[in-house]
């Protein structure tokens, strides 16, 4: 049987969903590999991100990725919030909405994470 390219999801209303919420992804051959191995992931992701986005405000660039350890064979979802100036509270803002959000991905295949690398936003390059 030949190999199909994965996909986010069929409807594509996942992508919709995320867009609407200025969720930016970057890559997106990573993050449809990704969350067709962790479909249960594709479920919760548009209200964390909504939160996220709720939170953060507007200001905040929110750009769903597919980290990948270079040191071990590891790689997780991260919805990377990046500012152009971080206040002195910043990663306990972070911190407040993954505590929102931790109890539901519980048993869940996959692993997702809110957080920060500290960098300059990209821009508005939504898919």
């Amino acid at each position: 049987m030949p190999a199909t390219a994965p996909r986010i999801d069929t409807s594509q209303d996942f992508v919709r969903r995320l867009c609407e919420h200025d969720i930016i992804m970057p890559e997106t051959a990573d993050l449809a590999a990704y969350l067709s191995a962790h479909e249960q992931l594709t479920t919760l992701l548009p209200g964390i991100c909504l939160e996220a986005r709720q939170a953060l405000g507007r200001d905040v660039e929110l750009s769903l990725e597919v980290y990948k350890d270079p040191e071990v064979d590891d790689q997780y979802l991260t919805l990377y919030a990046r500012k152009e100036r971080y206040e002195p509270d910043f990663l306990e803002r972070l911190q407040a909405v993954n505590d929102r959000f931790s109890q539901r991905l519980e048993g869940v295949l996959g692993y997702f994470l809110l957080a920060t690398d500290f960098a300059r936003p990209r821009g508005s390059h939504v898919i």
